[in-house]
């Protein structure tokens, strides 16, 4: 958040002397399927002295702000988890719970900021070369070797080698949570792949060794079959060395050598079965990577009947907010019945499942949250046991009882897949069940209406039923006036959703959406509703003034009722007169898409959000949000400008309002410049740019000084009432308010008989 003033500008130099706080390690794509519960940061404290953290936030990457005092003495380490309780329960060490967002496992920039909002330490991590390979999804966190190093150069990171015992999908974690980091020194062996599955008639398969950091001389390391931890047995299943030395005689920084394996092809139907093999026995001056010590080789039998299943519809972002009404289908595309009991699925979601025989035709619906499914969809659907569906796209892959992959789809949110079902209300929808459902091509956004509205916008699937990817006939739209589709119930929802509608209106304000369509219609009666497209403009360019016909569907978004374009018939007519704002002293539903008008209003604070600036204005008695898109012209330069003005706030009223009931987070928006009017304005006298206050922000106390002498100060909170009063004589004041809450205040100065207000921030 930005605080200003239009009074002076007073910039401070200061010297800052910054503890030395390190992004020691970090853990951004632990082993586990579905959502990523055990990612974590550690912030360890390299300095001398302790640091109170209090203010400090995480600026990137993921958000957490202390709010209080912590005290990171020198040498401690601070942990910050996306599952605070899940970390504990893991790894034994307590971690500060992460408020928003997650590390991407891409890679991206994590940054550190003190109270002052200044940087103290970033690291721009990646999952590829220098950085290690072998923390992204494969069990092992990326550490700091060297805390005195630049750890923003992956050449001084390595993945952990201790091994913590922790099992997350299948493997072992190796991290340093909250203790110092271990890394490899000198030459090291690692398996270049942890697993390789292979059909059991492929013949043979090849497992590879690398050594990094190698010297001149021959260094060896054993690989040996696992029969413990196997099992697929040696002689029956697969032909291999129970034990093989591997000699590596290089100079080279990297080389790799390869054992060969040979996989018996028998006519038994089995599971699936692993040969594990490990690194042992390095010589002198080698040692085995953590992660990469273990390899295992996946015997798939291709003896059994694979039944055609098919992954026949995806809905990964339903509209909203949330992901409660996630969820996926089956089909039974055989001729015969399918016990499916025990199948699950390896990648995607976690979930295995119990007792279910599907007829020839039949359906299985799974999803996140089977109440939330049966509430909003009217089905039945059996809820998994954890994960979630990525809203970039990832791989679902459904396994047999015995482990036998029966079907694969790797989707995407963009590419050859449709955009559409993003997030917009349309599943992803398999054409033909027969059709390769690997091909993006086989697949749509779904058409199909189901009546279903979740957070405004109508769910387009068929999830339970038979797929249909022909579009639904044309369907009239019915005349309405605005006010006729533009009531809502008490919980804040349109009574009209759904509907398909012609409305007429005059157009007020700007094109809120370039490259769509997003204004707001009045008709002669006054009522108004906002309209939407999210691509296609229609070859209008909006102009205020206009009278046009639009048609659409009326739906909600956050709360606000607006129609979905479906058509722009412009302009019936130009320059039309706008009606005049309505004063009001409440912004509520009765505002919405109307010209209201608030008058006698400050600014107190804005944050930039969007495209746009949500700015907080009081009267002196309330708050209202005015949020101004800056497709209207209006800058931050000429917000700021305002700053200690009492001004007149016309525009449109709006709402955003995430969650049920939708009965909060109403807004006012200024259509241009010339609807945020300055009412009355401050002429300071001529000492006022002589006048310091500083430091601002404190957090204790602050000093004031003009060279005329100071007569009076008052200090005031942001509704106007004096908190404190100082009879000052002389050109020097310093005053403590470490005792004051955390906020903005306002400092009146008098000097020389006249009067100068300057805001002052409390940290």
């Amino acid at each position: 958040m930005r605080f200003f003033t239009s009074f002076l500008l007073v910039v401070a130099c200061t010297t800052f002397s910054y503890a030395q706080l390190v992004i020691s390690e970090i853990m951004y794509n632990p082993p586990e399927p579905g959502t990523d519960t055990y990612e974590f940061v550690e912030v360890y404290n390299n300095g001398a002295n302790a640091v109170n953290l209090l203010g400090y936030s995480f600026t990137e990457g993921i958000e957490y702000t202390f709010t209080s005092g912590f005290n990171l003495g020198a040498g401690e380490y601070a942990l910050f988890a996306v599952d605070s309780v899940a970390f504990e329960q893991a790894f034994g060490v307590t971690a500060f719970q992460i408020t928003n967002g997650s590390l991407s496992n891409g890679g991206e920039l994590i940054q550190l900021s003190d109270d002052q909002g200044n940087v103290v330490d970033e690291v721009d991590y990646d999952d590829s070369f220098p950085w290690s390979s072998s923390a992204d999804g494969f069990g092992a966190s990326l550490v700091l070797c060297d805390l005195n190093s630049d750890n923003n150069d992956g050449a001084n990171w390595d993945d952990a080698i201790t091994g913590t015992g922790f099992i997350s999908g299948g493997l072992e974690v190796f991290a340093n949570p909250g203790g110092a980091s271990a890394c490899p020194g000198g030459a090291e062996v690692r398996f270049l792949s942890s697993t390789t599955e292979v059909a059991e008639d492929v013949g043979t398969v090849t497992i590879s060794v690398e050594i990094s950091n190698a010297a001149t001389s021959t260094l060896s390391v054993q690989v040996v079959a696992n029969t413990m931890a196997s099992t697929a047995t040696l002689g029956s299943d697969a032909m291999a060395m129970a034990s093989t030395t591997l000699n590596f005689n290089t100079g080279d920084a990297v080389d790799t050598m390869d054992v060969t394996i040979t996989i018996v092809d028998d006519s038994e139907i089995e599971p699936i079965e692993s040969l594990v093999f490990d690194l042992a026995n390095p010589s002198f001056g080698v040692s085995v990577n953590g992660v990469g010590g273990t390899t295992s080789v996946l015997i798939a039998d291709n003896d059994a009947t694979i039944p055609d299943i098919v992954i026949n519809e995806i809905m990964y972002n339903p509209p909203g907010s949330d992901n409660l009404y996630e969820y996926l289908e089956l089909l039974n595309n055989g001729d015969e019945a399918v016990d499916m009991t025990g199948f699950y699925f390896g990648l995607g979601i976690n979930d295995t499942i119990e007792a279910v025989v599907l007829d020839p035709g039949d359906f299985l619906v799974l999803a996140v949250d089977s109440d939330a499914y049966a509430t909003a969809y009217g089905g039945t659907a059996q809820q998994w046991i954890s994960g979630a569906l990525g809203n970039g796209g990832e791989t679902i892959e459904l396994r047999d009882a015995f482990g036998n992959v029966v079907d694969e789809v790797t989707y995407d949110d963009g590419g050859d897949w449709p955009a559409e079902a993003d997030g917009s209300g349309s599943s992803l929808v398999l054409c033909d069940a027969s059709s390769d459902n690997s091909d993006a091509s086989n697949w749509i956004a779904g058409v199909q209406p189901t009546d279903i509205f979740i957070s405004g916008s109508e769910i387009l699937g068929s999830p339970g039923s038979a797929n249909d990817c022909t579009p639904p006939a044309p369907q009239g739209y019915t005349p309405y006036n605005i006010g006729q589709v533009t009531t809502e119930n008490a919980e804040g929802v349109a009574d009209s959703l759904g509907t398909r509608a012609e409305l007429t209106g005059v157009v007020y304000g700007v094109n809120l959406r370039p490259g769509g369509a997003q204004f707001t219609i009045i008709d002669g009666a006054g009522d108004g509703i906002a309209t939407f497209s999210n691509s296609n403009d229609f070859g209008y360019a909006v102009t205020e003034g206009d009278e046009v016909t639009v048609q659409g569907v009326i739906s909600q978004f956050n709360g606000l009722t607006q129609i979905n374009l479906d058509t722009i018939f412009a302009p019936n007519s130009s320059n039309n007169p706008l009606v005049d704002p309505t004063q009001v002293t409440v912004l509520d539903e009765s505002t919405e898409s109307q010209l209201v008008q608030i008058e006698g209003v400050t600014i107190v604070d804005y944050t930039e959000a969007g495209g746009a600036l949500n700015i907080n204005m009081t009267n002196g008695s309330d708050t209202y949000l005015v949020r101004t898109d800056f497709d209207t012209g209006i800058t931050e330069d000429f917000i700021i400008g305002l700053g200690g003005n009492t001004l007149r706030i016309t525009g449109l009223g709006g709402q955003f309002d995430s969650s049920s009931p939708f009965t909060e987070g109403y807004q006012l928006l200024p259509r241009y410049e010339a609807d945020i009017e300055i009412i009355t304005s401050v002429d300071e006298p001529e000492w006022a740019s002589e006048l310091k206050v500083f430091p601002n922000p404190t957090a204790n106390q602050f000093r004031v000084e003009l060279e005329v002498g100071l007569q009076e100060i008052n200090l005031k909170n942001q509704l106007g009432q004096t908190i404190r009063y100082w009879n000052v004589e002389g050109p020097v004041f310093s005053a403590d308010i470490s005792d004051l809450p955390q906020g903005m205040y306002f400092l009146e100065v008098i000097a020389a008989g006249e009067r100068v207000v300057r805001p002052v921030v409390k940290q």
